[in-house]
């Protein structure tokens, strides 16, 4: 007699915890929904290489945030969800993200609305300036939710960071030792998450059906600065940023304290001479090489394998 009740009382605690009614006669009967996350940038998924871990929200047909859905720690490329109501739902992911680096809207379950979902950065180098992103990824996926039905769908994921390395040399000689700062100023400060906002998608791999979706750039626009200190002669570094745009594309300037070691020089003028549209990338990797000339102007060229004395006439000058 207590084996009978022993293992009702099993069957009870299975069926609820796979988020189904717990009267059900039968387990066919429970709906489920697996979202299985993929980063593809040309042919091969390399979610294991760029994605450290994913935070998932959940919004109802009407964008009401509901909760936020963990991530599976054995399978972390899979969401499944359970347990909810027939209908339409979204979910939004966000990749990489770290209390320390990315500030995330601190939503409220039956209050807040995926028109107030806001991505922003978060670490600072002062006041007036952050010190650079996460690489984070974003995808949304709205899915309808049938009762006694199981779906299964792919969402890809989208990088929605940019990295920007860059090699500064000087003509003559760099006309101070020590630390540097680099600038780069007229930069995305935060996104808007919400889909329904989006306005740019890219389409990476038609035979697979790869498509980019990237969140709205909202409109203000912050600095990002980095410290780099001088080694034979040569400033080298990288600074992650939010995405650019055709028309958010940085300023660059070098400083040494409060000195100005260059003027503030518009980067989209080489941007258009090198071809680099950065709404048609998917993922933003560039690389810049910038020599200080002794006139003050500053050429500036794709940064291939080289030493400055393999300078030759070509790039942009910028003054």
């Amino acid at each position: 007699m207590h084996r009978k009740y022993a293992l009702l009382a099993c069957l009870l605690m299975a069926m609820t915890a796979v988020g189904c009614r717990p009267f059900f006669d039968d387990l066919s009967k429970c709906s489920e929904t697996t979202l299985e996350y993929r980063y593809i940038r040309a042919e091969g998924d390399e979610y294991s290489t760029e994605v450290q871990q994913m935070r998932h929200f959940l919004f109802n047909a009407a964008g009401e945030y509901i909760r936020e859905l963990k991530q599976n720690e054995v399978t972390p490329q899979e969401l499944r969800i359970s347990g909810l109501t027939p209908g339409s739902y979204t979910v939004v992911t966000v990749g990489n993200s770290t209390p320390e680096g990315t500030m995330l809207t601190d939503l409220e379950a039956g209050k807040s609305h995926m028109s107030d979902f806001i991505l922003r950065l978060k670490a600072r180098y002062n006041e007036q300036a952050y010190s650079g992103a996460e690489q984070l990824f974003w995808n949304s996926k709205t899915f309808e939710v049938k009762e006694a039905e199981k779906q299964r769908y792919i969402c890809d994921l989208a990088n929605i960071h940019c990295h920007l390395f860059y090699e500064v040399t000087w003509q003559s000689a760099p006309p101070e030792a020590g630390k540097y700062r680099i600038e780069l100023t007229g930069l995305t400060e935060q996104y808007s998450l919400d889909p329904a906002q989006s306005n740019l998608s890219i389409e990476v791999n038609p035979r697979k059906e790869v498509v980019h979706q990237f969140p709205l750039h909202a409109d203000g626009i912050t600095k990002l600065c980095q410290d780099v200190t001088l080694f034979n002669h040569t400033l080298e570094g990288e600074i992650i940023s939010l995405r650019y745009c055709n028309d958010r594309i940085p300023t660059f300037q070098v400083m040494y304290g409060d000195k100005e070691i260059t003027k503030k020089m518009d980067l989209s003028q080489a941007f258009k001479a090198f071809g680099w549209i950065p709404d048609r990338r998917a993922e933003q990797i560039y690389r810049l090489q910038l020599r200080v000339n002794d006139d003050g102007s500053v050429g500036v060229r794709p940064w291939i394998e080289g030493t400055v004395e393999d300078w030759q006439p070509g790039g942009v000058i910028l003054r």
